[in-house]
């Protein structure tokens, strides 16, 4: 079973280890996700964070999994919204990953919510499915992502595309109406101020 317990300084040697391990294995998944020095990058945003609500995941005395508030903000959408959006916020081992964020995220959402921060953002790899599904069955939906894809030329796809330079800022302006009016919509009821 696992031991939870706030996230602090004395935990981000191993919280980067761990991190490290995972970024490298979804950079097998994910070609396109950049090198990256983690073990000389990551502890300085981790250390930022610290002051931060956070949760470390134990068993048997050692780190499997930790996740960090990012930042709040009081109205995102119109909600108090509480974020997890650094990729390196929040990590886990592959075994029982599911059971380990539903841990956590218990006991950071109890926190988020004692604040009146009802809303959550997490952000995390596309390749991670097991993730994927375990925030879903904690009743998060697909409102935002994003996929990477490398700058080469789409083979064949819709040839009728024409990119050229506006001499208008009107179809910009119009395009925009639009996209705010889809937010309010079902089937996200987002509320703009």
């Amino acid at each position: 079973m696992f031991e939870t317990k706030p996230f602090s300084k004395d935990h981000i040697d191993d919280a980067v280890k761990l991190f490290a391990t995972y970024y490298e294995s979804h950079r097998s998944l994910q070609p396109l996700l950049p090198e990256r020095d983690i073990l000389h990058q990551v502890p300085a945003v981790l250390s930022r964070l610290t002051d931060n609500p956070g949760v470390a995941a134990f068993r048997e005395g050692k780190l499997v999994g930790y996740m960090i508030e990012t930042y709040t903000a009081d109205s995102f959408m119109s909600k108090r919204t509480a974020f997890c959006v650094d990729l390196c916020a929040h990590c886990a081992i592959e075994e029982e990953k599911e059971l380990i964020y539903q841990k956590m995220y218990e006991q950071l959402s109890r926190i988020w919510v004692g604040d009146r921060y009802h809303t959550h953002e997490v952000s995390y790899f596309s390749s991670d499915k097991a993730l994927s599904f375990a925030f879903y069955r904690l009743g998060f939906g697909m409102t935002h992502f994003e996929l990477l894809r490398g700058l080469e030329p789409i083979d064949g796809g819709n040839t009728d595309v024409l990119i050229r330079k506006l001499e208008s800022e009107e179809p910009i302006k119009a395009l925009n109406r639009l996209h705010h009016a889809y937010y309010p919509s079902p089937p996200l009821f987002w509320i703009p101020h």
